[in-house]
């Protein structure tokens, strides 16, 4: 189960210019987008942050700069080291520097939440679902060969199945049998594939049917 961080507070470096910003929200299953700001490199230069967080915290970086974070009840801490570089070939002039930004936030909730289940067993998984928006594009041929092995090698223990994200039932909800995967995988970008066991889930990225397969057995 992931959980989505709710309170935060800045840490600044060197100067005020440069930290780390993660806003404040209290959104249900919308992951908190983080970034930084620094007046210490010259314009002009490449850069390529890396970012590093402390145990219990997973995050995605969807373009350079620009983080998604999610994160277990507790304090964390987060940083990121800007790798940059300056090649003026007119002067023939190189500037290179690795300034690292901090950030402290908290998580609301208890940290040994009995409630929080563990990622599942792969030896107990109920549902592989592929969650996908329709308009991003077609399933990959790939991702549905492998939801339909794993539900011919199960023999019908395992629910694999493609779950559009914008489908509801007659009363215009999130089906009931696909409400928990729903719920895990809308805190991430889709498409994903959600594994359930019981209330326990984990999300992870799927491109081929090699990477649904491994995602299934835990390899």
């Amino acid at each position: 189960m992931k959980y989505l961080v709710c309170f935060l507070s800045l840490a600044f470096v060197a100067t005020s210019q440069a930290q780390i910003i993660i806003p404040i929200t209290n959104q249900p299953y919308k992951p908190i987008e983080a970034t930084y700001v620094t007046d210490s490199i010259p314009e002009g230069a490449s850069i390529i942050p890396e970012w590093n967080a402390t145990e219990g915290v997973q995050f995605r970086e969807p373009v350079p700069g620009q983080l998604f974070i999610w994160a277990k009840p507790g304090k964390h801490e987060i940083s990121v080291t800007l790798d940059w570089i300056l090649i003026d070939w007119d002067k023939k002039t190189f500037e290179r520097g690795r300034p690292t930004l901090r950030g402290q936030f908290t998580v609301e909730g208890k940290p040994d939440d009995p409630d929080d289940p563990d990622d599942p067993d792969p030896e107990q998984i109920d549902q592989a679902i592929y969650l996908y928006e329709k308009d991003d594009g077609p399933i990959p041929p790939g991702v549905m060969a492998a939801l339909s092995k794993a539900n011919e090698e199960s023999e019908g223990e395992i629910i694999a199945v493609p779950f559009e994200e914008d489908q509801r039932d007659g009363d215009g909800d999130v089906p009931e049998r696909y409400a928990v995967a729903y719920k895990a995988g809308m805190q991430f970008k889709r498409p994903c594939l959600v594994l359930v066991s019981g209330k326990a889930t984990k999300v992870v990225t799927v491109e081929t049917y090699d990477d649904v397969m491994r995602a299934i057995s835990g390899a």
